[in-house]
C-alpha cells in the first residue's frame, strides 16, 4: 500500500469514528428532548468534509464548498 492509500483510510476511519461519536450524541439529546432532526448531523459531517478537503490540499474547494 502506498503513502496515499494509508492517508485515504485513516481520513475515512477518523470520519466514521466523527460520525459515530456525534450521532450517538445527538441520537441521546434527541431522545431525551423529543426533538428529531438530523440537521444538525449533517451540518457537522459536512464541515467535517470541508475540513478534509483543506486538509489534503484543496483549500479553493473547500472555499467553494463553505459559500
Amino acid at each position: 500500500m502506498g503513502e496515499d492509500t494509508l492517508d485515504v483510510i485513516a481520513l475515512a476511519l477518523a470520519f466514521i469514528v466523527f460520525v459515530t461519536a456525534i450521532g450517538v450524541f445527538m441520537l441521546r439529546e434527541s431522545t431525551r428532548e423529543g426533538s428529531y432532526s438530523a440537521t444538525s448531523l449533517v451540518a457537522a459531517m459536512l464541515t467535517f468534509g470541508l475540513g478534509a478537503f483543506a486538509l489534503v490540499g484543496e483549500p479553493s474547494m473547500a472555499a467553494a464548498g463553505g459559500v
